[in-house]
């Protein structure tokens, strides 16, 4: 991976206090604005002074953080280690957001189903009475279709590799596989169980990737401390 440092990144932010010296220590307020601290070893500190515009409240300002442009290689997805959040001491860390329920299928389709006998699909979102599907032999997208057409709160989409998956739409939200009369589990790959969401966290503080790609060549920007 073809890598090039950077100079220190530099921020511009207002600030109440008028004609602040070039080299003052800062740290950033809860509205976003500066504020002057008297040392560098404040847990706050995000960097100093280097120009004020005009005298009117508006600073540039150095951060700890440092640009880091790296070439993307083809097939390395975690380059993209975003999205990301700013946690204690304005640090940056990886964050993960929430998921709702979710469940895939083992079996490829196109499917076929036992009229009478393994055609029937139940879905539970939260404790909501169960959704019932009687359906029909199909592609894996007829079959997606027909479910979609009446579902209330989960919808089922194909996969890459050919089978089915099936996500709530809130984040929020758990569903779970019924196995009725005459179900279809076995045919679609799924197992009966409740799925519960997922929910959000962050992990220790790391790098930010706030732009790039993942073919060879492309250009990826990272705020690093």
């Amino acid at each position: 991976m073809d890598q090039k440092a950077e100079n220190v990144l530099r921020i511009s932010l207002s600030c109440d206090t008028l004609n602040l010296p070039i080299g003052t220590p800062v740290r950033i307020e809860d509205d976003l604005e500066i504020a002057q601290i008297n040392r560098v070893s404040d847990p706050n500190y995000i960097g100093r002074v280097i120009a004020n515009y005009y005298n009117d409240a508006v600073y540039t300002v150095t951060t700890k953080y440092n640009h880091r442009y790296d070439k993307a290689v083809a097939g390395v997805a975690n380059l993209l280690v975003g999205p990301g959040l700013h946690g204690p001491d304005n640090k940056i860390y990886k964050f993960t957001p929430s998921s709702p329920g979710y469940t895939a299928g083992t079996v490829v389709g196109p499917f076929t189903f036992a009229s009478g006998s393994t055609d029937v699909l139940s879905v539970q979102v939260n404790s909501v009475t169960a959704q019932t599907f009687t359906l029909t032999n199909g592609t894996a997208q007829e079959v997606c279709d027909d479910v979609n057409a009446t579902a209330v709160d989960f919808v089922m989409s194909v996969l890459p590799s050919g089978k089915i998956a099936i996500s709530a739409v809130n984040v929020d939200d758990t569903i779970t596989i019924g196995a009725p009369s005459h179900h279809c589990n076995a045919v679609l790959g799924l197992t009966a169980a409740a799925y519960a969401p997922t929910a959000g966290s962050h992990g220790t503080p790391t790098c930010l990737i706030i732009k790039g790609g993942t073919a060879a060549g492309d250009l990826i920007e990272i705020l690093e401390d």
